[in-house]
């Protein structure tokens, strides 16, 4: 394209437009700036480019190089698109891919842990780990695991991620729990065990102690349920 340009302008009688090299290492620290700029927040961010940009050959006197807003995809990868510009003409563009990792101290199981298992401090230890950005939300040394257990079992040795927790429900199936039931002026209390996990607030169905069927109450605290309707 640009050696048509030039043949044109030179058979045209013009005077032909100049021709330029836009250097990769100018590409890639513009690139990069727009990266680190639009990740600012993100705490021990490495990019990494997966390879080198080439070149821009570009036709024209006046141009500056402007980047758009990243572009985060699967596996912590960023990509940047790059423009030689003259005014809101563009001269040409190369795509940038960096690969986007968090170097952080996070969690990792010190030994193997049980599904729905509250962790410990024992049950952590801590090291500098790159993670892929996007892609989990690391335990670090100041996030909160109160009320919270592991959704399924992991190994020794697991980096521990908030998507591995769940919320300790206040109620869990098969759990024994006390069974609150008003009459009128009679309150009763009985026992029984809960067919399905809950949080306070929500309803579930209990198997009461002798009885043939069960019944559905709302969980008012741990281990508690009131049969209101």
């Amino acid at each position: 394209m640009r050696t048509l340009i030039l043949v044109l302008a030179a058979l045209l009688g013009a005077a032909p437009l100049a021709a330029a090299t836009v250097d990769g290492d100018a590409v890639l620290a513009t690139a990069r700036a727009a990266a680190l700029s639009a990740l600012d927040g993100e705490e021990g961010l490495v990019l990494a480019p997966l390879a080198p940009p080439a070149a821009l050959e570009i036709v024209g006197d006046r141009w500056r190089l402007v980047a758009d807003a990243p572009r985060l995809v699967a596996g912590g990868r960023v990509a940047v698109v790059v423009r030689a510009q003259d005014g809101p003409r563009a001269l040409g563009e190369r795509t940038v891919w960096f690969r986007a990792t968090r170097d952080v101290e996070a969690a990792i199981a010190t030994r193997a842990l049980a599904a729905h298992a509250v962790v410990r401090p024992q049950d952590l230890r801590y090291a500098r780990q790159a993670l892929p950005l996007g892609v989990t939300s690391p335990v670090l040394r100041a996030t909160p695991l109160d009320g919270l257990r592991l959704r399924a079992a992991v190994r020794a040795g697991t980096p521990l991620v908030l998507e591995l927790f769940e919320a300790v429900p206040a109620v869990d199936a098969r759990q024994r729990v006390k069974v609150h039931a008003v009459a009128g002026p009679v309150a009763i209390e009985a026992r029984g065990t809960a067919r399905a996990a809950g949080a306070v607030g929500e309803r579930i169905e209990v198997m009461v102690d002798g009885a043939s069927a069960p019944v559905s109450g709302r969980i008012v605290a741990t281990a508690e349920v009131i049969v209101d309707d």
